[in-house]
């Protein structure tokens, strides 16, 4: 005799919440790894732009002091 696996409709519906959960839970923890790493890049960015902007800006000061001794000399 074979014996019958557990496959009412209970059954199921017992195991459908928890593997709903499971699922739901994962998807939030990678929804906030995501909003974590996107926040870490977007700082990163804003970091390196206004150090460009800082090193573009005493180049154009230096390039001004330059051009004021050269045409006062």
């Amino acid at each position: 005799m074979k014996s019958a696996k557990p496959t009412t409709p209970r059954f199921r519906a017992g195991f459908t919440l928890p593997a709903v959960l499971v699922i739901a839970s994962a998807l939030l923890l990678l929804a906030i790894g995501l909003l974590l790493i996107v926040g870490i890049e977007r700082k990163t960015a804003r970091s390196y732009l206004d150090r460009q902007r800082a090193e573009l800006t005493a180049r154009a000061g230096l390039e001004d002091v330059a051009a004021v001794l050269r045409t006062e000399t």
